[in-house]
């Protein structure tokens, strides 16, 4: 695989439980492939019940918190955008 150079940092959410699907440290690869930063998030479970209730409530909440970490700074960068222009105009 290549490395990802997005500007966006990669989540990874792995189950607590580590079963014949996952071996420990499944995710390692992922910390060479990614330059931006890579956040690493435990959800409750094993592969499969991390996305059944009530585990993937918590999988909610905590993809909830990047995405709205993300929508902040996109909003932070229109608004630096507008007072910029706005600047250019005065």
């Amino acid at each position: 695989p290549k490395p990802y150079k997005g500007q966006g940092k990669v989540i990874y959410f792995a189950a607590e439980a580590r079963d014949y699907y996952t071996t420990n440290f499944t995710e390692k690869p992922w910390f060479n492939l990614v330059s931006n930063g890579l956040a690493f998030e435990e959800i409750p479970g094993n592969h499969t019940t991390m996305m059944t209730q009530p585990n993937v409530q918590i999988l909610a909440k905590k993809l909830q918190k990047y995405l709205d970490e993300a929508h902040i700074k996109v909003l932070m960068q229109k608004l630096q955008k507008a007072q910029e222009k706005a600047q250019l105009k005065v």
